[in-house]
């Protein structure tokens, strides 16, 4: 009888074997290409190219320079992310949390497309987001106090971007704070001030403008009336009657003082039902329009950018339009020249204007109208005729 069975011959290497050692081979490479990966992502060439942008993006900042024209600070979390699962006696939660935890930030012009500086801060834990504001030549960023992350106060120069001040150092040279912050906020109203908590018990008011500490904000109105007593104007949405859908847009003139802490009252202001506000007059500004859902994203003495949308569906598109004091409309521009995200989605949340208002802003640089959209990027029109100049996105 023919036998078809094989015989494994002594000294022979078996074909599991082979097969064995090889799959072990595949699965080392493979572990080795990651671990080569993440350390040449995260530790080789943020090294070799400081000045290549990575990260996610958190927030982003407009700032003049000397020589006429305007830089963009970003700044981004480079942290690699992941969740987080515990059953803990059948109650399972999830938390999100990192390696690799640490932001980058980047001087970048959106006109000639090139990096001028950047740098990388390391944290042991999630990274905050930092609020940035420029003043007198200082670019600031400011972030609370989040889980195992002191606040920090951080101040660079705008020109040359090195840092000048960090968190002990501002503490250091303010006697008010000798204690130490155990946290900061920042009120990103006119004038710019921050609400700091010290170690030893004080709730003090910081503005950074005239580098002064008050003990509450009474007192920081008081001082910013005694200084500042110059007339002016802003813009403001106030509802149309019976919808809080419909707003009407307003340019509200009177002491400056009067307008910066006043604002949240335009409701008031404009119905005229408080002598508190016999200084300020209302003037309503197009008359026959109305902006469905909008916000003002800048006002100044001579205009407003203003984010409105189509209709008051979820599947709306978002308008920006800017007006200004006399009741000219400068421009609109339309959802298919903005961001595709603003556009707002039946199944995101994220897309209803009551959510967008907190991640859109806008700035102007001279002739030019800056929207900025936080986790996207920023568009740059000019004031004129609403002509986009320069677009950057994450």
């Amino acid at each position: 009888m023919e036998n078809n069975l094989r015989h494994q011959i002594p000294g022979m290497p078996s074909k599991n074997k082979n097969k064995s050692k090889r799959g072990f081979k595949i699965v080392l490479f493979i572990i080795i290409f990651v671990l080569g990966y993440f350390a040449s992502y995260y530790f080789i060439l943020p090294s070799v190219f400081p000045k290549s942008i990575r990260g996610d993006l958190q927030n982003i900042r407009v700032f003049p320079s000397s020589d006429g024209k305007y830089k963009l600070w970003i700044q981004n979390d480079g942290t690699l992310r992941f969740t987080s699962r515990t059953n803990n006696m059948g109650q399972i939660s999830l938390k999100t949390k990192g390696w690799f935890c640490r932001t980058y930030s980047y001087v970048y012009d959106p006109i000639s497309k090139d990096v001028l500086n950047g740098f990388k801060t390391s944290y042991d834990e999630l990274p905050p987001v930092a609020d940035i504001f420029y003043e007198k030549g200082k670019i600031w960023l400011v972030n609370s106090s989040s889980d195992g992350i002191p606040p920090e106060i951080n101040v660079y120069n705008a020109e040359n971007y090195q840092q000048e001040l960090n968190t002990k150092t501002f503490c250091d040279k303010n006697k008010e704070l000798a204690a130490g912050i155990i946290n900061v906020s920042v009120d990103n109203q006119k004038p710019v001030r921050f609400r700091i908590s010290t170690k030893d018990g004080r709730e003090l008011v910081y503005n950074p403008s005239d580098d002064k500490f008050f003990s509450n904000t009474v007192e920081f109105e008081k001082y910013y009336k005694q200084n500042d007593s110059t007339a002016s104007g802003i813009f403001a949405l106030v509802n149309e009657e019976n919808s809080d859908k419909r707003k009407k847009l307003f340019y509200i003139t009177g002491p400056k003082y009067d307008l910066y802490f006043s604002t949240s009252w335009a409701q008031e202001i404009v119905k005229e039902n408080m002598s508190a506000f016999k200084s300020m007059k209302p003037t309503e500004i197009l008359p026959g329009k109305v902006f469905i859902e909008g916000n003002v994203l800048f006002t100044d003495d001579e205009i407003a950018v203003i984010i409105h949308q189509d209709n008051v569906g979820k599947t709306s598109n978002r308008i920006l339009t800017c007006v200004d004091k006399s009741g000219k409309e400068l421009w609109s521009v339309q959802q298919k020249d903005l961001f595709d995200e603003l556009k707002g989605r039946e199944d995101d949340s994220m897309t209803e204007m009551s959510f967008l208002r907190t991640q859109l802003t806008a700035q102007r640089m001279g002739d030019t109208v800056i929207l900025i959209y936080k986790p996207v990027g920023a568009i740059g029109f000019q004031l004129a005729d609403g002509k986009k100049l320069w677009e950057y996105e994450d």
